[in-house]
């Protein structure tokens, strides 16, 4: 069974194109994306609390589109490298009040560098970054 994993990025077609390298492992689509700070200061941590009465307002990840029942609660958060600080912190302290349990899972520029990368950022390459760190968690 594929681990539902959720997103806070600022790019939706990163998102997307990322989602896809995962598989098999991990959900073939994000089950919940967050393009903004208020989004996942106000998403994220309920989610993970396992309260899916709300579907994402990016309307991106399957719990998007999937009735009520259906959506899944995420056992980690991706957060992309672009975003500040203190956005990912408060986010990370949202979750950890409400659902210990659920990883972060954050790539970082000199991540993406580290991979070989020096023009703009590869979605394939993020994927393949992101899943090695979600199997070192654990997940």
């Amino acid at each position: 069974m594929a681990i539902p994993v959720a997103s806070f990025g600022t790019k939706a077609e990163f998102a997307e194109a990322i989602s896809q390298g995962l598989l098999p492992e991990f959900d073939g689509k994000f089950v919940h994306v967050a393009l903004n700070a208020e989004a996942a200061l106000s998403e994220l941590p309920v989610i993970a609390s396992g309260d899916l009465a709300t579907p994402p307002a990016s309307g991106l990840g399957t719990n998007a589109t999937a009735d009520a029942g259906a959506r899944k609660a995420p056992k980690a958060i991706i957060f992309a490298g672009n975003l500040p600080e203190a956005d990912i912190k408060g986010v990370q302290d949202g979750v950890a009040a409400v659902a210990p349990g659920v990883k972060s899972i954050i790539i970082t520029k000199e991540d993406i560098m580290g991979a070989g990368v020096a023009g703009p950022p590869n979605p394939v390459v993020i994927a393949k970054i992101l899943k090695d760190k979600l199997i070192a968690a654990d997940l």
